[in-house]
């Protein structure tokens, strides 16, 4: 067993023959040094149990670090201590490092403190991230990613369709009676088909999610579910959005490739000389039926902005599946004001 011979000066500590902490301090010779003449004897008798109560604290941590700390072996005494040190120190480090809970005692290890990337996925105990702990960007990250995922204490119409990785990997969940859910999830991992479960005020209904065949019978119309009907009715939805042709001008038209028609232009007023005549505009892409039509003009400085605008002026448009024309007429034909018409057909 280790051992050390440093003993305590003064060990009894007897006010009779020691300074109080109080008179060592103001002591004269403690603050300038002894002086010529008859030493204070209860000012070194406080001096040497200091000193050497210091001393037998340092020869402990020695010996227990399982060293010798002999008064005749100096070098000894630097090398064990070093090495009592250092242990110390390594061992608080890895008491940290593998620490089931990564802080301080008194809670110092802020934020700020933590490097980039140094809380890594595995680190990170399940379910203390919550909801609070999120970033708002992140947050609206979540709630726009459109996944329907059964919430807590929130509220459900009748017709929600709702998602938990609770569920069986085929199920989702319906809601068929409108409130609140719970606090606490209900048991959902043996749910099954058309089972009703009620969570809080709500209650679901459990149903399969669609399989690839019913999403194709249904973008398709046809139980073949193969890559070339996909592909197929893909095309068709593209195609029906494309544009054949177009004129981007004043008077112009888009022609798309499901038949769809939209045209317009304009009429100067003053180029009609009475102000209620109806005038006949033969549209630049014949047209063989009419969905919608109508005109308007701009009488608040003008149509410099384009805009479609209503003040108490009176447009009709009329057109003839006979001789494909667009009647138009105007309260304003025959003044400086444009009227503007459309025409939508296929």
């Amino acid at each position: 067993m280790a051992k050390t011979n440093y003993q305590i000066f003064n060990e009894e500590n007897a006010p009779e023959r020691t300074y109080n902490d109080s008179e060592y301090k103001e002591a004269t010779q403690r603050v300038g040094g002894v002086m010529p003449g008859m030493a204070l004897s209860r000012m070194h008798n406080k001096m040497y149990y200091q000193w050497s109560a210091m001393c037998k604290a340092i020869a402990n941590l020695i010996v227990s670090h399982g060293h010798d700390c002999m008064d005749n072996d100096v070098e000894g005494i630097t090398r064990y201590l070093e090495e009592a040190i250092t242990s110390a120190a390594t061992g608080g480090i890895n008491a940290h490092r593998t620490a089931a809970e990564l802080d301080h005692p008194d809670g110092s290890v802020t934020t700020p403190k933590l490097r980039d990337a140094a809380v890594t996925g595995v680190k990170i105990a399940d379910g203390v991230i919550d909801k609070k702990h999120l970033a708002a960007d992140v947050k609206t990250l979540i709630s726009d990613a459109g996944i329907a995922i059964l919430g807590r204490n929130r509220s459900y119409q009748v017709g929600d369709i709702a998602y938990h990785k609770a569920l069986p990997s085929w199920a989702r969940l319906e809601c068929v009676k409108a409130g609140t859910t719970g606090a606490t999830l209900p048991n959902l991992s043996d749910a099954r088909e058309n089972d009703h479960i009620t969570d809080g005020t709500v209650e679901w209904g459990v149903g399969k999610t669609a399989t690839l065949e019913q999403l194709t019978k249904s973008l398709t119309g046809k139980a073949d579910c193969s890559l070339g009907n996909i592909l197929e009715s893909a095309k068709t939805v593209i195609n029906d959005a494309v544009i054949v042709r177009s004129l981007l001008a004043e008077n112009g038209y888009i022609v798309f490739a499901n038949g769809l028609i939209i045209q317009w232009g304009c009429v100067y007023g003053e180029q009609v000389t009475t102000p209620n005549q109806s005038i006949l505009i033969t549209p630049l892409v014949s047209i063989s039926k009419e969905l919608f039509s109508c005109g308007n003009v701009n009488v608040a400085g003008g149509n410099t902005d384009y805009n479609w605008k209503n003040n108490h002026a009176i447009v009709s448009t009329i057109y003839s599946q006979g001789d494909k024309k667009l009647s138009v007429s105007s309260t304003f034909f025959g003044k400086t004001y444009i009227t503007r018409w459309l025409l939508i057909g296929v």
